[in-house]
């Protein structure tokens, strides 16, 4: 579980019940502790479309369908239309329509203010330092982190690990925060010194210790006692990938091996080497070594050394 996760849906969801009825949308990553839970939506927004302040940070996604405007604050001019993101703070409410009556396709990213902390101390600036709420903006620089997140969120098949999603979910609040800021897109970190070998050690260590299920983000960090933010950039520096590319790699060669190396039944390899069914272990090899677990078989022990791993990034 992140260290930052809700424990239960976020009290904007609340507002599901005024907007849909029943059934409510499926809120994803709720249950499995990531630190930024995600809900899709659409419908029409109108005269129930007033939201109050919540405890925790909404960041908007427009997906399509018909424009919507802020109605609540004549700073907030500008339409939000499909591809725009807009952020509303903790305790800021806020009332939104859509033109014309028609439907309108978005998602929600919830998030903890305590998320927010550890980028703004990664930016060089002081814990709660406000960020300011914007409406129907473009180019923030996270507009594919955002998409991947949203396609794995609903990837029954083929599941993300909280190591995955918390990792997207760090690049996402650094670039609204970077935004909401002012802050150029591109303006670098401040310059951070690769982990000593003992603490990358330590860290890869647990990786090891814990595979076939990897460990979160956040008990990473803890173990080698860095901030999850901190930890996730400093780990790159010193081995050259993220602990989610690690993680990937490391258990797709634990499966090949035993792909290549025994006579184990494909189903059996994939439930040892923690991946939800065999047709989970087909999608993920073939992803990350551009071979099936049928074909990896059928080239015997010469795929342990001829297989290159792709990163999962």
């Amino acid at each position: 579980m992140g260290a930052h996760a809700f424990l239960s849906p976020p009290q904007h969801c609340d507002a599901y019940a005024a907007l849909a009825g029943s059934p409510l949308p499926e809120i994803f990553g709720v249950d499995a502790g990531w630190n930024m839970p995600v809900v899709r939506h659409e419908g029409v927004l109108g005269a129930h479309s007033d939201f109050p302040g919540v405890d925790h940070f909404v960041i908007t996604c427009h997906l399509g369908g018909a424009r919507v405007r802020r109605t609540d604050n004549p700073r907030f001019s500008t339409a939000a239309e499909r591809g725009a993101i807009s952020m509303q703070s903790p305790g800021n409410g806020c009332s939104v329509r859509s033109e014309d009556g028609r439907p309108v396709k978005y998602a929600h990213f919830y998030c903890r203010q305590e998320l927010f902390d550890e980028v703004l101390g990664a930016l060089g600036a002081a814990p709660r330092t406000p960020l300011k709420d914007f409406f129907g903006c473009r180019n923030l620089g996270c507009d594919q982190e955002m998409s991947h997140y949203l396609a794995r969120a609903g990837a029954h098949a083929d599941p993300p690990t909280a190591l995955e999603m918390d990792s997207r979910a760090n690049l996402i609040a650094l670039a609204i925060a970077r935004f909401s800021l002012g802050a150029p897109s591109g303006s670098p970190l401040p310059s951070i010194r690769p982990m000593d070998r003992r603490r990358v050690a330590a860290a890869v260590a647990l990786i090891e210790e814990r595979l076939p299920v990897a460990p979160t983000l956040s008990q990473l960090a803890t173990h080698v006692g860095l901030s999850a933010f901190h930890f996730s950039r400093s780990f790159k520096a010193a081995t050259g990938e993220t602990p989610m590319a690690y993680a990937a790699r490391r258990q797709a060669e634990r499966a090949r091996d035993m792909i290549t190396l025994s006579r184990l039944p494909l189903a059996e390899v994939a439930l040892r080497a923690g991946y939800s069914s065999q047709s989970h272990m087909t999608r993920r090899l073939r992803a990350l070594l551009g071979a099936t677990p049928a074909q990896l078989r059928g080239r015997g022990p010469n795929a342990v050394a001829g297989s290159a791993i792709k990163s999962p990034e």
